[in-house]
């Protein structure tokens, strides 16, 4: 059975046994309930220390509060954070400034060089990317 969690704010699932794809499907992370949610049942769900490929195209703002928890109690091991144009770039761009992350953390528009960058960090490479 694949490992997955849907919250109100994202969906997560495994791409290999410890690197975790995440796309928010919210435009707004601003309620923290849910941040802690999301990140509670993450944690229940594929433990810690593991890399996260964070899709945030769609996401518009995120509120200081929720970048805060995300960046203390998140227990990646390494993240990379896939932008779009405009807002969600600004978000990302805000999350590395001012929540100053406490793992390795780097911001991609191309999904297949964020996976190459966390295979580097330590991730096992997806199935379909292994030689």
């Amino acid at each position: 059975m694949k490992k997955e969690v849907n919250t109100d704010l994202a969906r997560v699932w495994a791409l290999s046994p410890n690197l975790m794809k995440e796309v928010y499907y919210r435009t707004k992370a601003n309620d923290i309930a849910l941040v802690r949610e999301h990140i509670r049942l993450c944690h229940e769900t594929f433990g810690l220390k593991k890399y996260y490929i964070t899709d945030i195209r769609l996401l518009k703002s995120a509120s200081r509060e929720a970048r805060e928890y995300m960046r203390n109690h998140s227990g990646a091991a390494a993240a990379a954070i896939i932008v779009g144009g405009g807002l969600s770039k600004m978000v990302g761009n805000m999350y590395m400034s001012f929540s100053k992350p406490l793992y390795p953390t780097r911001i991609f528009r191309d999904e297949k060089k964020a996976i190459a960058w966390l295979v580097e960090q330590g991730a096992e490479a997806p199935k379909n990317m292994q030689r």
